[in-house]
């Protein structure tokens, strides 16, 4: 879900909020996750689904895919055995050594050293959330033109300011991120303890795809929603999957610390505030991770460490094929739609994917989802209207998400809903 294109893309903020989950959401919020009810609960993906794949820059690195045929790569477990040899890139003098033994991991992990050894800055909490949010200000008219669209769909309060939720939510328990301009990983305080250390392995697996496969690119910048959506789950599934093999590895007693230390992370203020975020929104910043972290296992399980490295040259298209990676594997296209017609200013427009579905209309109707596009738009005097044209996979497919639609149709005033086109177009206006 964005607005029209602009020459930067959200994209450029994401891996700036890349340790929000695995601080706020992961320790305070992923027990909740994992026992949720999909059957009435769902993730859901808009542009801020971009915004947690951070690639704060032009990035230096080649796009070429990695000639491997000389270099050892993991081929039947990614969790990397300790046996398998990497000569390893050199860490610098003066760098903390769990950073350096943080990269040794990552390396293993991944089959192949660093290109080179990324910077480590350990920064002040001050200095910290300045350069945390410092591209924030870009990005808070898209993210407003997005709450208006989630109004629409009745995922967030009409009045609320996604801008604000979002920036609320960055500024809870992150520690460390990646920043692709400066090629920096920069940690908040010194202390780094094993939660410090897991963020830094996640974050060091980012430098390390980015050094291999530039993920500041401009094809990747100018993909659509879905399809960045499909950009962000590589990139953040991948990083939760090599920060899983980390934490795997562990004693254990250190298992038990670290699980004392996620869930202490928050104080009792912070967790408040957490928890007044809207469900949606987390579901948005969690769904790379841990979505994404199934669909890449399942491609590493198949194919190693190679056919890891080919989704960052050849991502999914579509949520769709995140949630399903038997429709990637088949190449399963997304069906052609037609845009609504909007009768005013365009405030947002694109796809919204099978993750939105998800959280709009629930697990069963957005398993049909065949294709998107919707806009959003000023109707003058103080009203927006919404419109979406969706295409299913077969005809039960369209019937299950027109009964679905028509149950929004019926919780709230100015929506409707009609066959067209063959799917069906569904509106509000508010």
């Amino acid at each position: 879900m964005t607005a029209p294109k602009e020459s930067k893309s959200k994209e450029s903020f994401a891996i700036a909020a890349a340790a929000i989950v695995g601080a706020a959401v992961v320790a305070a919020g992923a027990f909740w996750w994992t026992g949720r009810d999909t059957t009435t609960e769902a993730v859901t993906e808009t542009t801020l689904s971009q915004s947690t794949t951070d690639t704060t820059a032009e990035a230096t690195a080649s796009t070429d895919a990695p000639d491997t045929t000389d270099e050892p790569s993991t081929t039947d477990d990614s969790t990397a055995p300790d046996d398998q040899f990497v000569e390893h890139a050199v860490c610098p003098s003066g760098t903390p050594a769990e950073v350096c033994e943080a990269a040794e991991f990552v390396e293993t992990a991944r089959g192949r050293a660093f290109k080179n050894f990324p910077l480590v800055e350990l920064v002040d909490a001050d200095e910290f959330e300045s350069r945390l949010l410092d591209d924030f200000n870009e990005y808070e008219d898209e993210l407003s033109a997005d709450g208006i669209t989630m109004a629409a769909l009745g995922l967030i309060p009409q009045d609320a300011d996604l801008a604000d939720i979002f920036k609320e939510s960055i500024s809870i328990g992150v520690v460390g991120f990646y920043d692709t301009e400066s090629q920096e990983l920069v940690i908040k305080g010194s202390d780094l303890d094993l939660y410090a250390e897991l963020v830094i392995v996640h974050e060091l697996t980012h430098a390390f795809d980015d050094q291999w496969f530039d993920l500041d690119r401009a094809e990747v910048d100018d993909l659509a929603d879905d399809a960045s959506y499909g950009f962000s789950a590589v990139v953040e599934g991948n990083a939760s999957r090599v920060e899983g093999a980390w934490r795997d590895s562990l004693s254990t007693d250190d298992e038990a610390e670290l699980t004392r230390l996620e869930f202490s992370l928050l104080s009792p203020e912070d967790l408040l505030r957490y928890l007044e975020i809207p469900v949606s929104i987390l579901s948005i910043q969690i769904s790379p991770y841990t979505d994404g972290k199934s669909f890449v296992q399942a491609v590493a399980d198949a194919g190693g460490e190679d056919a890891v490295d080919a989704l960052f040259l050849n991502p999914p298209v579509s949520s769709e094929q995140v949630l399903h990676v038997e429709k990637f594997e088949d190449l399963e296209a997304i069906v052609p739609t037609e845009a609504p017609e909007p009768s005013g200013e365009i405030i947002d427009e694109g796809d919204l994917g099978e993750l939105v579905l998800r959280e709009w209309l629930g697990v069963r109707a957005a398993e049909g989802w065949g294709g998107d596009s919707y806009a959003t738009w000023d109707a003058g005097e103080g009203e927006k209207c919404f419109a979406v044209h969706i295409m299913a996979d077969s005809d039960d497919d369209l019937d299950e998400i027109i009964s679905a639609l028509d149950s929004w149709a019926e919780d709230g005033g100015g929506r409707f809903v009609e066959q067209q086109n063959e799917g069906v177009l569904a509106s509000a206006c508010f």
